[in-house]
């Protein structure tokens, strides 16, 4: 059994990525979709390490993930970015810039037509301390840059972060 796997909706499935097991985070990750009215699980490449409570969202063909941890014995939260071209997956995931700041995990995604936005979460501060986060950042998918953004007035840590898609 896994939780805590980085998720993304879109019209095609519901992309999980990574994920957290008794004995620690995973690196698998894979699409769930809807075939003959059964749910499948179909397997993606796996991530290059484990990561846990990381997030996730699809902009265009392409999945990215950002965040998380790696373990959860340090108290270490990644900053890491990687992203798996949907159309090419046996290219395998791109490790992107990190995102700026340090490393956080559990934080919500949303997306725009060209980027990600990521929100919040949590941070680790230099004595291991948990420091819930303000930080907002957006990935620009085309310029594979990250943007920081005016910090959210409050912390926002694993805040739901529904994926709508409205119709023009």
């Amino acid at each position: 059994k896994i939780g805590n796997a980085a998720s993304a909706a879109t019209a095609d499935g519901i992309y999980l990525v990574g994920g957290i097991a008794a004995d620690g985070c995973r690196a698998i990750a894979w699409v769930l979709r809807s075939k003959n009215g059964a749910l499948v699980a179909e397997p993606l490449p796996s991530l290059p390490r484990p990561l846990g409570y990381a997030v996730a969202a699809v902009v265009g063909r392409r999945l990215v993930v950002a965040g998380g941890q790696h373990n959860l014995i340090d108290k270490a939260a990644t900053a890491e970015t990687w992203s798996l071209d949907l159309a090419a997956q046996f290219e395998g995931w791109t490790r992107e810039a990190d995102l700026p700041g340090p490393g956080i995990f559990v934080p919500c995604a949303a997306t725009d037509a060209g980027g990600v936005f990521v929100f919040g979460g949590m941070a680790f501060s230099g004595d291991g301390k948990l420091a819930p986060s303000r930080a907002a950042y957006r990935f620009d998918v085309a310029r594979r840059s990250w943007e920081r953004l005016p910090d959210l007035p409050e912390p926002r840590v694993a805040a739901a972060s529904p994926c709508a898609r409205l119709q023009d």
